[in-house]
């Protein structure tokens, strides 16, 4: 009788551990494929628009490789911007951009791949009309009398 015993508790002990492994393991895994913000650039970037100079130089921020930036406003719809440019945002198609009015979403890319997103608080001021592809070189901002961020030209 204490043989049963031990081989009943000894396969349930063992049972038990296995799916607590399992269960951490996946519970710990994130899903590859959607793209998370970046804290860190976020933060980066934001301190770049709150200095005190004329013109915002984004083409500064390497501390990752990236060739091209996109900016998109609140409430932009993710799967239009896709049609429109003709690009692939299917890692950041969960983003909160389309419902939260608090952010603007920079998205880099690298020759065409998406590479890194960083949600912006709109205090450093507001993007219009910039869904379309900004150049490294090319991301120089500068603020109007609205607090509005435009290209320089």
């Amino acid at each position: 009788m204490n043989i049963k015993l031990y081989k009943t508790t000894h396969y349930t002990t063992k049972t038990i551990v296995i799916l607590t492994i399992v269960f951490f393991t996946l519970a710990s895994c994130k899903d590859k494929s959607i793209l998370y913000t970046d804290l860190l650039l976020a933060n980066q970037i934001e301190k770049e628009f709150n200095v005190a100079a004329d013109i915002t130089n984004l083409s500064n921020l390497n501390s990752f490789e990236w060739n091209e930036l996109i900016i998109l406003e609140p409430y932009s719809q993710i799967e239009l911007v896709e049609k429109e440019l003709q690009i692939n945002l299917k890692p950041i198609r969960e983003n909160s951009i389309e419902y939260i009015d608090a952010i603007n979403l920079f998205i880099f890319f690298k020759d065409k791949k998406l590479i890194k997103i960083a949600e912006v608080s709109r205090v450093t001021g507001d993007f219009k009309n910039l869904k379309q592809f900004i150049k490294k070189e090319s991301a120089k901002f500068i603020k109007n009398q609205d607090g509005q961020n435009k290209l320089v030209q």
